[in-house]
C-alpha cells in the first residue's frame, strides 16, 4: 500500500490484506476457474453433512454475498443445544476461490452459554475469541488462553460484532428486552452501547420486511428480516448481503435507505444549527492565516449567505443591529479537508464534521447515491461536508467498490462524457487499467479539466503514468522503493495521499490497548477502532513497532524528498484517521503548520478550488472551525473542536458527536 519492500513480510502482509483484489495474479484465477467447477458439489457435501451431524440444526440461505462487487454463495445454518447457539457458514467466491468458515456462539447475561468466532480465509484475520458468560461473569479466551475476566452484570449480549450474521441474535435480544433505546453489549474486545432503531418496513414480492437500524462504530447498519427475524439483506457500507431471489430490489432497498438517511441528516441539521441567520458577525477571533501560520488580533468576521463577506477589526464595527456571536478570542481556522474519502452513507457525513473536516475528496464508489448526497449538501437541503466526487474505473478486475469498467477508447469516451454530466471533479485510478487504457483516460481528463488520481495500475511504472497526466496517486507510488520515482512525482509537481494512519491502525495487533502502541492513545476513538477491529493481525507489540518505524520512515522520505502529501481516512475509517495522519505528517518532518496546510490550503489547490476554499479571506466560502487554542502551537487540538461552522451555518460539536457515533 505504501513504498513497498518486496524482501519485508510485515509490508508484503499489509499488502496482501488490504489489497489482494488488486494484487491477485493470474495463477490464482486459473486454480480458482478450475475449482469452480466443483462449487455446488462442494457446497452439497458441506450442506449435507452439517445437516446429518445435528439434527436440530434450521438451514437459513443467503444465496448472495456482494462484498465490493465481489459476490460469493453464502450458505449458513443456526443451531440451539444447551443453551448454545451455534451459526455455521462457508462460502465460495465468482471472482476468485476463498473458504470463508464462520462458526461463533453467543450468550445473554444471565445463562451460562458461551461465545465464540474463527474465520479462516486467504488473508490475515482475527484469532478465535471465546467468551464465557456464567450469569454476568465473563471469561476472555484468545486461542484458548484466558486472557481477561471480568463481572459486568449490565451487559445484555456477548457477541463478536464483525460478522454480519451476529444482527439477528441483537435484535431478536433487543425486541425479547422490550425494544431499548439501546443494548449494552460486549464484543470481545470492549463493552459499548448499540443503539437500535425501527426503520421503514419495505415491501417486496408482497412480502413485508422490518427494518432495523443498528447505530455501532462509524455508520449505519440496516438489516432488513422477516417476521421471524430470518435476515433478507444486510447494507453496510460497500457491503451489501442479499438473497438471491431479493437481488433485483437492491436497487429498491437502497433507495429506501438513502431517502431514510437523508431525512435523519436533515434532522440531525436541525437539532446542531445554533442558529438560522444568513448574516451574521463572528466577534473577537483570533484567525488563523494559515499560509504563513500567523494569528491575528481581535478580528470581525461578517459572514453572509455562506460566504465570508468581509474581515475587519473589532474596533470599526458598525452595524450594531446584526447578530453577533462573541468567541471571546477563541482560535478560527479553515475547515479540514478529507483527501481520501469513501462516504457510504450520509451519516458517516455527520462524524467529519464533528472532527471540524468541511470538505471531502470522494473516491469512488455508488455514483448515484453519492451524486444525490452530494446535490442534497450544495443546495442546502441537507448537512454535511462538500463533496468532491471522483468516478472509479478499473480494466478487467471485478474486485472493487462501485467500479466501471473500461478497456477502450470508446469506452474511455462514453464514461468521461458520463462523469462530466454527472459534474465530477475527476477520475480514480484502479490497479487493473493497462496501460493503452491509462493513454486514453489522460486525452479525455485533459480535454475536460479532470484530475486523475488514485492507484497506481500494477503493470504501469509511474513515469509512463505521469506522462498520462496522472500525478495524483494512493497508498503506494513506487512497488519497489525506487527513489528515481519518488524523484520524478516530485518533479511532475504529483500528488500523494499515502493513508497510512488507517494502515497503523488497521494492522495493529487486535485487542492490543491503544496506549500499548502510542503514547497519544487518547487521539483514537473507541468507535473507529470497533469499525476496523476485524482486521487486527497476528503480530506482537514489538512486531507492530517495527511497523510503525518502518511507515515513520516512509513519510520522512516522502518529506525530505518533497513530495506533496494529502492526507485521508480512506474506507470510511472515521475523522480520527484524518487527526492521526495530519500529526504523522507533522512529527515526520512536516511540522505542525505544513501538516494543517496539507489539509487545507493545499487540498484546495489540489482540487483547482483554492478561491473559494482553503483559507479565511474575504470571498470565499465560511468552512470554519473555532479552536480553544492555536492548532500551530500545539496539533492535538484538531481533534477538539468547539463549533464548527458550513457553507455559514454554526453548528454545536455535541451534537453532532453524538449523532456522528463519535462517542458510544
Amino acid at each position: 500500500m505504501f513504498l513497498q519492500k518486496r524482501n519485508q513480510p510485515i509490508w508484503n502482509d499489509f499488502r496482501g490484506c488490504f489489497h489482494e483484489a488488486v494484487m491477485m495474479n493470474d495463477i490464482i484465477n486459473y486454480i480458482y476457474y478450475k475449482l469452480q467447477k466443483m462449487k455446488k458439489i462442494l457446497l452439497l457435501v458441506f450442506i449435507g453433512l452439517n445437516l446429518t451431524s445435528n439434527a436440530q440444526k434450521t438451514d437459513y440461505k443467503l444465496k448472495k454475498y456482494v462484498f465490493n462487487n465481489f459476490i460469493q454463495t453464502y450458505d449458513y445454518s443456526i443451531s440451539k443445544i444447551n443453551n448454545v447457539t451455534t451459526i455455521s457458514a462457508t462460502s465460495f467466491g465468482y471472482d476468485r476461490f476463498m473458504d470463508l468458515g464462520d462458526k461463533f456462539d453467543y450468550s445473554y447475561s444471565n445463562d451460562s452459554s458461551y461465545f465464540s468466532h474463527k474465520v479462516t480465509a486467504g488473508r490475515t484475520l482475527p484469532p478465535s475469541i471465546k467468551i464465557i458468560n456464567k450469569g454476568g461473569n465473563l471469561s476472555i479466551l484468545e486461542n484458548d488462553s484466558l486472557v481477561n475476566s471480568f463481572t459486568d452484570k449490565s451487559i445484555n449480549i456477548a457477541i463478536k460484532m464483525s460478522n454480519p450474521l451476529s444482527y439477528m441474535p441483537i435484535i431478536e435480544k433487543w425486541a425479547s428486552l422490550g425494544k431499548k433505546n439501546y443494548l449494552h453489549v460486549f464484543d470481545g474486545a470492549n463493552k459499548r452501547n448499540i443503539d437500535i432503531k425501527t426503520g421503514k418496513d419495505i415491501t417486496l414480492k408482497s412480502q413485508i420486511l422490518n427494518t432495523y437500524i443498528l447505530q455501532s462504530g462509524l455508520g449505519n447498519i440496516y438489516v432488513l428480516c422477516d417476521q421471524k427475524y430470518k435476515i433478507v439483506a444486510i447494507i453496510n457500507g460497500a457491503t451489501d448481503i442479499v438473497d438471491q431471489d431479493w437481488e433485483t430490489f437492491l436497487p429498491v432497498i437502497k433507495k429506501n435507505i438513502l431517502s431514510n438517511e437523508l431525512s435523519l441528516n436533515k434532522a440531525i441539521g436541525k437539532e446542531a444549527t445554533l442558529f438560522k441567520e444568513k448574516k451574521y458577525i463572528l466577534n473577537n477571533a483570533k484567525v488563523l492565516d494559515i499560509k504563513t501560520g500567523k494569528l491575528s488580533g481581535d478580528t470581525a468576521i461578517l459572514i453572509e449567505n455562506g460566504y465570508i463577506k468581509n474581515i475587519y477589526p473589532v474596533t470599526i464595527i458598525t452595524n450594531k443591529s446584526l447578530k453577533t456571536i462573541d468567541i471571546k478570542g477563541k482560535i478560527v481556522s479553515p475547515g479540514l479537508f478529507d483527501m481520501h474519502a469513501h462516504i457510504y452513507y450520509p451519516n458517516q457525513l455527520i462524524n467529519l464534521l464533528s472532527g471540524g473536516v468541511t470538505s471531502a475528496r470522494e473516491m469512488g464508489g455508488d455514483l448515484v447515491n453519492k451524486v444525490q448526497i452530494r446535490n442534497a449538501i450544495n443546495n442546502n437541503k441537507n448537512i454535511g461536508v462538500d463533496l468532491f466526487l471522483l468516478g472509479l474505473v478499473d480494466g478487467k478486475a471485478k474486485g472493487s467498490f462501485g467500479n466501471i469498467q473500461i478497456n477502450t477508447e470508446g469506452e474511455v469516451k462514453k464514461v468521461a462524457a458520463y462523469f462530466d454530466s454527472l459534474q465530477l471533479c475527476g477520475f480514480k485510478i484502479y490497479g487493473e487499467i493497462d496501460s493503452s487504457t491509462l493513454k486514453f483516460i489522460g486525452i479525455e481528463a485533459k480535454k475536460r479539466n479532470l484530475l486523475m488520481a488514485g492507484h497506481l495500475p500494477k503493470n504501469v511504472s509511474l513515469e509512463y503514468a505521469l506522462s498520462c497526466g496522472m500525478n495524483n496517486f494512493s497508498h503506494y507510488i513506487s512497488m519497489d522503493g525506487n527513489k528515481s520515482s519518488i524523484e520524478s512525482l516530485v518533479a511532475a509537481k504529483g500528488w500523494f495521499d499515502p493513508t497510512e494512519a488507517w494502515g497503523e491502525l488497521g494492522n495493529r495487533p487486535l485487542k492490543s490497548p491503544l496506549h500499548l502502541i502510542d503514547d497519544e492513545f487518547a487521539d483514537w476513538s473507541e468507535p473507529l477502532q470497533d469499525k476496523i477491529s476485524r482486521y487486527g493481525v497476528n503480530w506482537t507489540i514489538d512486531e507492530f513497532k517495527i511497523f510503525q518505524k518502518e511507515m515513520d520512515s516512509e513519510i520522512q522520505l516522502f518529506v525530505n524528498m518533497g513530495v506533496k502529501l494529502l492526507p485521508g481516512t480512506d474506507v470510511a475509517a472515521g475523522v480520527s484517521t484524518l487527526h492521526r495522519e495530519i500529526k504523522l505528517f507533522a512529527k515526520n518532518g512536516m511540522g505542525n503548520l505544513k501538516a494543517l496546510q496539507s489539509a487545507t490550503i493545499d487540498a484546495a489547490i489540489n482540487l483547482k478550488i483554492e478561491k473559494l476554499y482553503g483559507s479565511i479571506e474575504t470571498g470565499k466560502f465560511a468552512n470554519l472551525v473555532i479552536y480553544n487554542t492555536n492548532p500551530i502551537e500545539n496539533l492535538n487540538t484538531i481533534e477538539k473542536p468547539i463549533m464548527v461552522i458550513k457553507s455559514g451555518t454554526p453548528l454545536k460539536v455535541n451534537v453532532l458527536r453524538k449523532h456522528g457515533n463519535f462517542n458510544k
